[in-house]
């Protein structure tokens, strides 16, 4: 008798966890945090921070350079669930709003948001309270050095704020760069998207891939952490080649070079590839190009 008891609990409560896993709706549309034409990322993903001896970021810092930070108003990035909410969060360094994003793939993200206050009157919404595409659930707060968001996206720890900084890999323990994920999601959502090619690297530069052909109908190179790969029109790897120093992004060609590309390494040296990997001559910018892109952590 009590096995059939425990039996029909579980068959119970088994619909439940699902209504309430799809009942905030799926993640349809994203957005920034915060107005991306006025605040700027001063800590990146994964930068080593020298005042928390050399440990990594494991979000972005999102700060207004005309200094009009505090009081700004954060909104949800897409549709979700509040799976955290905390006025004191982080206890002196301000608030922390945790949301879970489901896409119609299965996807599950959280959008982890801190250093926020309800001092300037914006109420945090409720744990398991649905929220929508850009309904400000909070405002950035004074926090230090100077007020500015700090903005994760994370695949664990759904109601854990997090200390903001990791010894190890951020990606190694679920955290990925938000920017990044933000950009390449939002294209799934764009018409006439067909297909998605998943890379490893969570800390490489933003760069675009390298069409081949008339808007990729001879495939397409892209960078890859410390490689390239060579994709077919419709998604398949058809080939790595890795790198012996760190690149920043694929160009085109110069006119005369008979080649798919170039590599351009942060060093400031380019070097020309082929549209089936092979590398041929190599020349210097004569400047680094990681400092001109370096940040202040």
């Amino acid at each position: 008798m009590m096995m059939k008891l425990l039996l029909l609990l579980v068959v119970l409560i088994a619909p439940l966890r699902v209504a309430a896993q799809t009942q905030c709706g799926y993640a349809d549309a994203l957005r920034f945090p915060l107005d991306p034409t006025r605040f700027e990322i001063v800590q990146d993903y994964a930068a080593a921070s020298p005042r928390h001896q050399g440990r990594y970021h494991t979000g972005e810092d999102w700060y207004s350079a005309a200094g009009e930070g505090y009081g700004e108003f954060v909104s949800a990035i897409a549709d979700g669930r509040v799976t955290f909410s905390s006025p004191n969060g982080w206890g002196r360094d301000g608030g922390v709003i945790i949301i879970e994003h489901t896409f119609r793939d299965g996807t599950v993200v959280y959008s982890h948001y801190g250093h926020l206050t309800d001092a300037t009157g914006v109420q945090f919404p409720s744990v398991l309270t649905c929220v929508r595409a850009g309904d400000i659930i909070a405002a950035v707060g004074d926090a230090r050095p100077a007020p500015h968001l700090h903005f994760e996206m994370r695949t664990r720890q759904p109601d854990v704020p997090g200390a903001g900084y990791v010894w190890e890999n951020p990606a190694a323990v679920g955290l990925l760069r938000p920017s990044k994920f933000l950009y390449n999601r939002a294209a799934r959502f764009v018409d006439g998207f067909a297909w998605a090619a998943t890379l490893s690297d969570e800390t490489g530069a933003l760069t675009p891939p390298l069409l081949l052909g008339d808007n990729g109908s001879n495939g397409l190179l892209v960078l890859d952490a410390n490689r390239i790969l060579g994709l077919s029109y419709d998604g398949r790897v058809l080939w790595r080649v890795n790198l012996d120093r760190a690149a920043v992004g694929l160009l085109s060609a110069p006119p005369g070079l008979n080649v798919a590309g170039v590599i351009v390494y942060d060093d400031g040296g380019v070097q020309a590839i082929t549209a089936e990997g092979e590398r041929g001559a190599t020349w210097s910018l004569g400047f680094e190009i990681a400092a001109l892109w370096s940040v202040d952590a």
